[in-house]
């Protein structure tokens, strides 16, 4: 993943967060995630010495996405980001919020997706989506 901006400058986004931390140095918005179709960067505050901030940059290759959960697991692509916002621990009101749907519509994907991967719980899905980028 490439950032194309100034050097020794962080995203916008990012600033942000290192601007919002508390008294101790911990950022309550970090770490801090992009994603760039199948890439992620995720960026954590690691300290502060003399003045600098100390980041640790982790960088992966292959993150789950909707298209590959609906291939490879025959979902929609509602059930697919379901399971995704399961697999980043999401709760089913979060999810609701997040897609601007009701709770209750995010159960009955959940339990369709229980239904196809043959599991029971939503650790059980998510273990078989995150099986999918290994």
């Amino acid at each position: 993943m490439k950032y194309c901006g100034r050097q020794n400058q962080l995203p916008p986004t990012l600033m942000r967060c290192v601007a919002d931390q508390s008294p101790n140095g911990v950022s309550r918005l970090l770490p801090w995630t992009a994603e760039a179709g199948n890439e992620q960067l995720i960026v954590k505050l690691t300290g502060k010495t003399e003045g600098h901030l100390q980041f640790l940059l982790e960088e992966r290759g292959d993150v789950l996405t909707g298209e590959s959960l609906q291939e490879a697991l025959s979902l929609t692509p509602r059930e697919a980001e379901v399971l995704i916002w399961i697999s980043k621990g999401k709760t089913s009101p979060e999810i609701a919020s997040i897609l601007g749907c009701k709770s209750a519509t995010v159960n009955k994907h959940t339990q369709s997706i229980f239904s196809k991967l043959g599991v029971e719980t939503r650790t059980a899905a998510a273990a078989v989506a995150i099986e999918l980028i290994r």
